[in-house]
Parts: structure tokens; sequence; C-alpha cells
């Protein structure tokens, strides 16, 4: 029984972090010069809904974009009462888009508060900022612009190997060193990780945007989880990560680069 009960609740932690994976947006994306400014709107704290009295203003909750990148759908906290539901703002996303553009359009969630989260990027930003510099940073260009032709040329790429590792577990094992093994194209990638002692093989999948990412495995011998946040290193291919497993346990790890 405990056994199942434990089988469960991994189920369940690893159908959020896929719920959580395709409510945001990932890949290199172009938006519209009318979405980027809605974003300077939408990161500021000011009037979002004229026709809602004293609950016009507020910062921002979520912000969801359509697949086309020509228009959006965002939620705000007022003062008394918060729309911060990440499946409601995308389904606003898709209606607005559909009354708008006249044409049905799946939507993507791009940011969380203020933090930029296209591609698993972490970046927090304010309405002072230069927005189209640092959306830019994950893959996101301004349909029409300079950097938009040249990202056009991108040519997509499939990788793989094996590399050196060393990671650190909190409550199964302080020392782990061995190989990894991976395969990636665009950017998204498949690992396969050997555990000591015949603990078997932890299996996961990682997203990168320009130097960030995100990571996850699960380790069907040892009942362990885990996820996390990466950096890379873009010359060498290194890679430094950090998270927690299921039962909130620090992980870290470094990957040797070529």
């Amino acid at each position: 029984m405990k056994k199942f009960l434990t089988t469960v609740s991994f189920c369940i932690f690893f159908s959020n972090l896929s719920l959580a994976g395709s409510l945001y947006g990932y890949g290199k994306f172009e938006i519209s010069k009318t979405v980027l400014n809605k974003i300077y709107d939408y990161l500021g704290s000011g009037t979002k809904n004229k026709k809602r009295g004293a609950k016009k203003s507020g910062p921002g909750t979520y912000f969801a974009v359509a697949e086309s990148g020509n228009w959006y759908g965002a939620g705000y906290c007022p003062y008394s009462q918060c729309s911060d539901n990440p499946l409601m703002i995308k389904s606003h996303c898709e209606k607005q888009t559909l009354k708008t553009l006249g044409r049905k359009e799946k939507c993507k969630l791009m940011f969380k508060g203020n933090t930029l989260k296209w591609n698993g990027l972490g970046l927090r930003m304010s309405q002072n900022d230069d927005v189209e510099s640092l959306i830019s940073k994950a893959g996101i260009t301004i349909i029409g612009s300079k950097s938009s032709n040249q990202k056009s040329v991108y040519i997509s790429k499939k990788r793989k190997g094996v590399r050196s590792f060393t990671m650190n577990w909190r409550g199964y094992n302080n020392s782990i060193t061995g190989k990894l093994s991976f395969v990636e194209e665009e950017k998204r990638g498949n690992i396969n990780i050997t555990l000591p002692k015949r603990d078997g093989n932890c299996i996961g999948s990682y997203i990168l945007s320009s130097t960030q990412g995100t990571w996850s495995i699960i380790c069907d011998k040892i009942n362990k989880s885990a996820s996390g946040f990466l950096k890379w290193n873009t010359k060498d291919g290194s890679v430094n990560g950090t998270g927690q497993d299921a039962r909130g346990n620090f992980v870290s790890f470094a990957v040797n680069g070529v």
C-alpha cells in the first residue's frame, strides 16, 4: 500500500510538472508591436481595466500570448481581488484572440507576475526596463524587426553525446559521479544517468534558453524524482544545476563540457 501511494504521489508530481511545462511557451517566437506595448502595460501597476472602478488597477498576475504572436491575454491583481488562475488567463487569451482576430488560436503563458517564464527562463523585469532587449534573451523577437530577420536564419541542430558529471543529492547520496548520456534537438533534450551501487538509472529531460533552462528526472529503482533550474556555458557546453526532489531535499550537479 505504501509503495502504491508513493507511486501515485510521483505520478501527481510529474503530472503537475507536465502541466506547468505545457502552459508556458518555448522555442523561438515572434510577437507583434501591439503585444510588446501590452507587455509594457502589464508590467506596470497602473490602470488595467477602466470599467472596474476601484478595482481597475494592480500588478499583473499572468500574461499569455496567441501562437501567431498577434494577440494576448492578461490577468491582474486589484487591491481586493486577484485574477491569478493561469488556466483562466490562457482561456481568456484564446477567447479574446478569436473575438479580435476572427480565428481560433492556442495561447501560451509568457509571464508569471513580472517574471518572464518563456523557454524556462526566470527573468524578472519592470516597466522601466528595455523589455524588447530582455525578452530577446528567451528567443522572443518583434515581427518585422532587424533581430527578427536575423533569427529567421536559425537552423535546428541535433546533438548527442556522453559527459562526465558530479551530483549531490541530500537524503540519497552526497557524492555521485558518473556518466550522463543525452540527445538534444532545438535546445530540448533527453538524458539518462547511471546511479552508483546498482541503484539503476534516472531518465529525464531539459529545456534550454540562451544560457539558462529547466530540468527534471525520475529514478524508478530508488523511487525518487527531482527537478530544478540550470545554467549552461554556450562556449564549452558545461552545465551547472540546482533543484529539489519530491520531498524537498536539495539537489545540485555539474556536467563537464567538451
